[in-house]
């Protein structure tokens, strides 16, 4: 090498050494694994301080045969179509700009149909347009085509009690909660992959949790007539979520979130510490929401006791910004339709009309409470809503608000 050369190599080798150097080191990524310490408390942020949301308001056609109420779950949104249901009127397909496609409601005993809707129940394949219903109390799965007309059933193995995803061509991805709520012989590895043409297990998900904890309790009441009654009370949160191509597992019963995607298959992404089996009551971090810029961590405990009388512990949700290395405390509540299917950098909620017909009449508290939720300001909201507003009516289906980060 030249004395001009090796100069050159020497100088460029010393600027690039400085330039790490000075480079600030992410505390909260330990190799590629990101770290979080859900005790602490971190700086309040609003969640519109830190990125930019687009929104999109899609009223859902109303219609006399398709009437959905106000208890509404949002099971998928994509480019093409909104898959919802209600305990009302059964399941709905709308397109993306709200027009209906089909509806049908197949409840009942007989064998082409199932006993009720959960919101972890439904499962749309849009390639094939096939839509699939988990029939938890008699352990089994029904598959409709997109216009609710029957094709096949398929029993569970192992007696399985599940909530499902669509994974890829042949599968579903499949949680168990069999046996959970019980403390007795729980399943230990609860992720599995079903097949979608006869139900049978493919594989299992190397998650493996030597304890299992449950965000339910049984609670033993008297009715009027002195009877003694057990139900369930529950603090609701996901074990799961899927944006676009990617699965978020992370088991309130594992100190690893992880990522799971056809692709890249299984992955450790986030660690939180302090150990949910390390805490008393346990301290619990559950996905909320991820995009390309950040994820957003619903943190609780889970206070048995509480949950008992009635009453839910105060949560907080921590965001982890990719980009700066940095976690905020955020006000995001989450989605208020828990889809559990959205692509890749949107989140989406529901709302009921008569919430927008009031805000746009100058009732002032609808206003503030519509743009408060969303994380707006008022006369910026209702710019946003009326484009479409004119036409909404009091007693008409909710509106579908996508919400897209940038």
């Amino acid at each position: 090498m030249s004395k001009n050369n090796l100069l050159k190599f020497s100088i460029v080798s010393a600027i690039f050494l400085f330039s790490c150097k000075m480079q600030p080191k992410n505390e909260n990524v330990i190799g590629s694994i990101i770290q979080i310490d859900i005790s602490k408390d971190y700086p309040l942020k609003g969640i519109s301080e830190l990125v930019s949301i687009e929104r999109e308001y899609i009223p859902l056609e109303t219609s006399k045969d398709v009437l959905l109420g106000r208890a509404l779950a949002v099971h998928y949104v994509s480019e093409n179509f909104i898959v919802v249901s209600s305990v009302q009127s059964g399941i709905s397909v709308f397109d993306r700009k709200g027009k209906n496609v089909s509806h049908f409601d197949r409840r009942g005993r007989g064998p082409e149909e199932y006993s009720s809707l959960g919101v972890g129940c439904i499962v749309f394949d849009e390639k094939n347009e096939e839509i699939f219903v988990f029939d938890n109390f008699r352990g089994r799965m029904l598959v409709y085509s997109i216009m609710g007309q029957f094709k096949r059933v398929m029993d569970y193995p192992d007696d399985l009690l599940l909530t499902a995803y669509n994974f890829d061509d042949e599968t579903l991805l499949v949680y168990d909660t069999q046996g959970v709520l019980n403390n007795d012989n729980y399943r230990r590895s609860p992720y599995l992959l079903l097949s979608k043409n006869d139900g049978s297990i493919k594989s299992t998900l190397d998650i493996n949790f030597p304890e299992r904890y449950d965000t339910r309790i049984l609670v033993q009441g008297t009715d009027n007539s002195g009877q003694v009654f057990s139900t369930t009370a529950e603090m609701y949160v996901l074990n799961q979520r899927h944006f676009g191509t990617d699965f978020i597992i992370g088991d309130v019963s594992s100190d690893t979130i992880y990522k799971f995607s056809k692709d890249d298959g299984l992955k450790p992404f986030i660690i939180k510490t302090p150990s949910v089996h390390s805490t008393n009551p346990n301290m619990i971090a559950t996905p909320v929401f991820i995009t390309s810029r950040f994820v957003i961590l619903y943190v609780n405990v889970l206070n048995y006791a509480s949950l008992r009388d009635g009453k839910v512990p105060q949560g907080k949700n921590l965001m982890y910004d990719f980009n700066s290395g940095e976690i905020f405390t955020v006000s995001h509540r989450g989605s208020s339709a828990v889809a559990t299917y959205l692509p890749k950098n949107h989140d989406v909620r529901v709302l009921p009309a008569d919430l927008f017909v009031g805000a746009i009449n100058n009732e002032e508290n609808l206003l503030e409470r519509l743009s408060r939720s969303l994380g707006i300001e008022k006369n910026a909201f209702l710019e946003e809503i009326k484009p479409f507003i004119g036409s909404l009516g009091e007693e008409d289906n909710p509106v579908i608000v996508i919400e897209k980060y940038k």
